[in-house]
């Protein structure tokens, strides 16, 4: 929430907040009304209505899932921000909240070494990545002679400060996902020197590139770092060597996109969950290939192709739906106002910024 509130413009930073305040209700409510059944180590989870309230099942342990959730779900939200409504991302959410936790069942059947975050990064990347497609970019973010403006997010503390708590969210989900005899602890070090040696790399990148550290690319740059390391790389001296490489795809990736495709993508998501994601579990497949070759073939189509298939699906599902609707991205005036004006009628800054006269939805009238 920090780092998306931080990455957007002021006059959408209070709508990014509340609007991943109900992404993880609904996330929540999709796992306890249907998508708990499909957690591992479930095993009396049966499709019926006294199972799916948690009469007969422990209903709290189906809930160790839901930070693999709002990975997923917020990526959507950073690709897609300043410009979609609310509708689509909630349904989205309800989606994932489902979907995830079977996709971690089929993982775990197949006898996957991930803790989940190679499953809900691609998933959630690949949907982010086509929801932005459907959603198009910001207004005056590309110009007709092909050029690209650069739309700043209003407050870099708030981004870094979020960096800096997601670093300690990952350690913690990396930790719990030693599944294959892995050291306890391996995991944790090694997401943490992926991520480092990934930000390092990617400061060093801006500074090369334009004389002056870039920090959204070294921001992103970490971010990848994290997404890759958490799926379980192996070591320390794997895991160096993949941040490092990260610390170049990662601003490279967004450059890209932004600049040869026209893929507006305002947090980089699409580079530091989809992209890094699919790397890390390449990684994560080798390693597991040399531990069990057995296992390596199911590992593969399962995390590298599936779980980002199915999250291209739901979110190309949810938007050609809301779009034939015309509900899928805002009215122009809404996008000048800002979200925080068009849906809660408020300013995030109001000392800041000017005042409103009379109340938008008096104005809509």
């Amino acid at each position: 929430m920090l780092l998306i509130s931080g990455s957007v413009r002021s006059k959408n930073a209070s709508s990014a907040g509340v609007r991943l305040l109900l992404d993880m209700a609904i996330a929540s409510l999709g796992i306890w009304a249907i998508g708990g059944a499909f957690v591992p180590g479930v095993r009396d989870a049966v499709i019926t209505w006294p199972h799916l309230i948690g009469i007969g099942n422990s209903s709290g342990h189906v809930f160790r899932v839901l930070p693999l959730i709002l990975i997923a779900t917020a990526a959507i939200h950073g690709a897609t921000a300043e410009r979609i409504r609310s509708a689509p991302l909630l349904i989205l959410a309800a989606g994932m909240g489902v979907f995830i936790p079977f996709l971690l069942q089929m993982s775990g059947r197949a006898g996957s070494p991930d803790s989940g975050v190679g499953i809900a990064a691609t998933a959630g990347g690949a949907a982010a990545l086509v929801s932005a497609i459907f959603a198009g970019a910001r207004k005056g973010k590309f110009n007709r002679d092909l050029s690209v403006n650069f739309v700043p997010g209003h407050n870099i503390v708030l981004q870094l400060t979020g960096v800096m708590l997601l670093i300690v969210a990952y350690m913690v989900i990396a930790a719990s996902g030693d599944l294959l005899s892995y050291r306890f602890g391996e995991r944790t070090v090694s997401t943490l020197m992926c991520a480092m040696s990934a930000a390092l790399v990617g400061a060093s990148f801006g500074k090369l590139k334009f004389g002056k550290i870039d920090s959204g690319l070294a921001l992103a740059s970490c971010l990848g770092g994290l997404t890759a390391g958490a799926v379980g790389v192996g070591p320390t001296w794997i895991a160096v060597p993949l941040g490092c490489a990260l610390g170049l795809i990662v601003p490279w990736s967004i450059m890209t996109l932004e600049i040869r495709f026209r893929v507006d993508d305002v947090t980089g998501v699409v580079a530091t969950q989809l992209i890094s994601g699919v790397l890390g579990m390449i990684v994560a497949s080798s390693v597991a290939f040399v531990r069990d070759p057995t296992a390596w073939v199911l590992m593969w189509f399962g995390f590298v192709v599936i779980a980002p298939v199915v999250g291209a699906a739901i979110a190309a599902g949810v938007c050609l739906a809301c779009k034939s609707q015309k509900r899928l991205r805002q009215s122009e005036d809404a996008e000048f106002d800002g979200s925080d004006l068009s849906e809660l009628d408020v300013n995030a800054y109001p000392d800041f910024q000017q005042t409103m006269i009379k109340s938008y939805h008096l104005r809509e009238l």
